[in-house]
């Protein structure tokens, strides 16, 4: 897909999407078009051609933005935990990895300096 012809085919497609399907639906239909076209282009290539409110507006753009942050969290965790109860970690990793809460993620990183190893236990529910 990356180069000149098929630069030209993404341009094309992207114009028919914003014409056959205008207004509610379209930054759905855009940010499909967007993940697959990622593969070949950069994020700045995308934005310039799609539009940043356009990629930002759709669902799909605003889950992958919240796995990310979820997943950040998860790794924040892991490291915390690791450092303040390292015993721990092998029972909390399942619990960490299942957690889609993101509050409740910054709480158990919150947590980790002020509670002992058996209290954290309980916090996670692994005890």
């Amino acid at each position: 897909m990356k180069g000149g012809r098929t630069w030209e085919v993404l341009v094309r497609a992207v114009a028919a999407i914003r014409k056959a399907l205008p207004g509610e639906k379209n930054p759905e239909a855009l940010a499909i078009l967007a993940y697959f076209a990622g593969a070949y282009y950069n994020v700045e290539e995308l934005t310039r051609l799609f539009g940043r409110e356009a990629m930002i507006q759709s669902s799909f753009w605003q889950a992958a933005w919240a796995e990310g942050r979820v997943e950040g969290l998860r790794e924040a965790c892991v490291e915390w935990i690791e450092k303040r109860h390292p015993a721990l970690l092998p029972r909390a990793l399942p619990a960490i990895e299942a957690c889609q809460d993101q509050a409740m993620l910054r709480d158990w990183i919150r947590k980790t300096a002020d509670l002992d190893t058996p209290a954290f236990a309980r916090l996670l529910g692994i005890d």
